[in-house]
């Protein structure tokens, strides 16, 4: 259930300061849109943002599993570090270290070491579509998928970047949470979105609460990131965050319709 790639590079040019190379070597930088498939069996698909910023999600059939989130250091291009996970369907966070090597702009491999002692790897190819910068109107639509836990996302976002979702459970037509919130294009000029989201849950007492684990919605604002792949076949938007503590957040992908 452990098996993504994700990096947080303090981008350090050697031109800039001596110690960014090893041996000579200018340090490479791993920033980009990363799609793969681990030695379990999961897809995954990592965002390396240019402040070194990540979010990786692994997948199953298509349904988010859990996220793999990190900081690693560069020589050259091999990279070691620290990483953290959250498994969804078990609301449980577990951490440890990997280690790997990667061609910039082409091929990644990556290695795992929890501290329950699972180990997993990872192979996974740059998508080319990261460098397409991000717009309002390529990130419009509608998108419809399933959750982790249960609830169809039917989340929708209009020329505006102004983001409308709920999450209702299956054989329901009552809608759990109630979604508001916006998407804007990041400054860094690649195809990634800033997501800020307001989660509400239904006014109805009794339909379930919008909760993941033991954290229920609150109408604080959360923030994260969003972007649209369509580098593979249909076009798809990966949604991604997490609170503070690692321990609930909001990882998704949906179809667009």
């Amino acid at each position: 259930m452990k098996s993504t790639f994700v990096i947080r590079l303090f981008a350090l040019s050697c031109a800039a300061l001596l110690s960014a190379c090893s041996n000579g070597v200018e340090n490479q930088d791993p920033q980009g849109f990363w799609k793969g498939t681990s030695v379990l069996g999961n897809t995954v698909a990592a965002v390396v943002l240019e402040n070194g910023d990540y979010f990786s999600l692994y997948s199953r059939d298509g349904v988010v599993q859990g996220a793999n989130y990190g900081s690693v250091q560069v020589e050259g291009s091999n990279f070691t570090g620290t990483m953290n996970d959250l498994y969804i369907p078990g609301n449980q966070s577990n951490s440890g270290t990997m280690s790997g090597n990667f061609v910039p702009k082409s091929s990644v491999y990556a290695e795992f070491l929890y501290n329950d002692g699972s180990r997993s790897s990872l192979t996974a190819a740059y998508m080319p579509s990261y460098d397409v910068p991000a717009t309002l109107s390529a990130i419009a639509g509608r998108y419809v998928g399933p959750y982790q836990t249960g609830s169809n996302v039917d989340f929708q976002v209009d020329a505006a970047g102004v983001v409308n979702a709920t999450l209702t459970r299956v054989g329901s037509t009552a809608p759990v949470c109630i979604v508001t919130g916006s998407v804007k294009p990041r400054a860094s000029g690649k195809a990634v979105d800033d997501l800020t989201l307001r989660w509400n849950n239904n006014p109805d007492p009794s339909v379930p609460r919008c909760c993941s684990g033991s954290v229920c919605a609150t109408d604080r604002p959360t923030t994260g990131i969003a972007l649209v792949d369509n580098s593979t076949g249909p076009t798809n938007l990966y949604a991604a965050w997490l609170n503070a503590a690692g321990s609930s957040g909001f990882l998704w992908t949906g179809l667009k319709q």
